[in-house]
């Protein structure tokens, strides 16, 4: 038991880091940026998925506060949104210029054979990229609800984590122009978004 408490404890040490370090870096919104962010933004919800499934082990469930499972499950939804965020950001907002960052998509995407997804991966026109960004941004918006239905349930409340979660949707709506969230309805889930940290020194 000793040693499973030391390996979880690093873990969520090495978690709450990246999450320090990705923070600090969200202030760029080029398009190889929010691509970035992307991503980094799926491997903090990987992260606490893998989190949640050590601290609901038959080892540690028992020993683990209610509160904490909750809290990991809300990082969970909303690092996700994030991620689908950026992509919904990137596709959304008319970048100027050379629009080869697009290509990176590919690259980044998982196939999962699990769920039904957009059959677009790199758009080919306008109407191909918008349809891409609203399948991110519903995605996203699905998330934010599902963190804000977990914090409600269980009565979670703090100022940092409300304030994130506020924020969060605030921004994925204003994203939405003249859509309204049933109309994002009729979009399917964007593919899978691949996890992968990178520190920027």
């Amino acid at each position: 038991m000793r040693c499973i408490n030391i390996i979880t404890n690093n873990y969520l040490l090495q978690v709450q880091s990246h999450e320090i370090l990705f923070h600090k870096t969200q202030d760029v919104e080029s398009p190889n940026a929010l691509i970035l962010n992307a991503t980094e933004s799926s491997y903090l919800s990987e992260s606490f998925t893998h989190l949640l499934a050590t601290f609901t082990s038959p080892e540690l469930n028992d020993f683990i506060p209610p509160a904490w499972v909750n809290l990991v499950i809300i990082k969970h939804h909303v690092y996700k949104a994030l991620a689908n965020y950026y992509l919904a950001q990137l596709l959304l907002k008319r970048h100027t210029g050379e629009r080869s960052h697009l290509r990176r998509l590919e690259e980044i995407y998982i196939e999962d054979d699990s769920i039904i997804t957009t059959d677009i991966r790199v758009p080919k026109s306008a109407d191909e990229e918008a349809s891409l960004g609203f399948c991110h941004l519903r995605m996203g918006l699905t998330k934010i609800n599902d963190a804000t239905r977990v914090m409600r349930l269980n009565r979670l409340r703090g100022i940092g984590l409300e304030y994130v979660v506020q924020t969060t949707k605030e921004k994925l709506l204003d994203l939405m122009g003249d859509k309204s969230e049933d109309e994002l309805e009729m979009y399917l889930d964007p593919p899978k978004i691949g996890g992968e940290f990178i520190l920027l020194i």
